[in-house]
């Protein structure tokens, strides 16, 4: 989503705590959608669920919008350890199916 529309969709959505770690701060939603986008791919320690941990990344179509996301989850206590080698791998996967869906990695934004 671009800028605007997250503004849009924030100012229309409540942002609901669903755990002590959930971020429902529109500024610190913002740094951390930037730092999503830098990373190609988001985690979340026990921002939804008390207990787990995940790593997603989106898949883009030919014009370069998501069109599709693959998550990795598993127990908080054992997935911070290997979250970094899980979101590696997510990567190269997502990377492929959005190859096939056309999209080209230079076009990306």
């Amino acid at each position: 989503m671009s800028d605007d529309e997250i503004d849009a969709y924030m100012r229309t959505v409540p942002l609901t705590r669903l755990t002590e770690r959930t971020l429902v701060h529109p500024d610190v939603l913002h740094k951390d959608i930037a730092a999503i986008r830098r990373r190609g791919y988001s985690k979340s320690n026990a921002e939804r669920q008390p207990g787990s941990a995940s790593v997603a990344a989106p898949i883009f179509d030919h014009h370069g919008r998501p069109a599709g996301v693959v998550s990795v989850c598993g127990p908080l206590e054992r997935f911070q350890g290997e979250a970094q080698h899980c979101a590696e791998v997510l990567l190269e996967a997502t990377g492929r199916l959005s190859a096939q869906m056309g999209y080209l990695e230079l076009e990306k934004k």
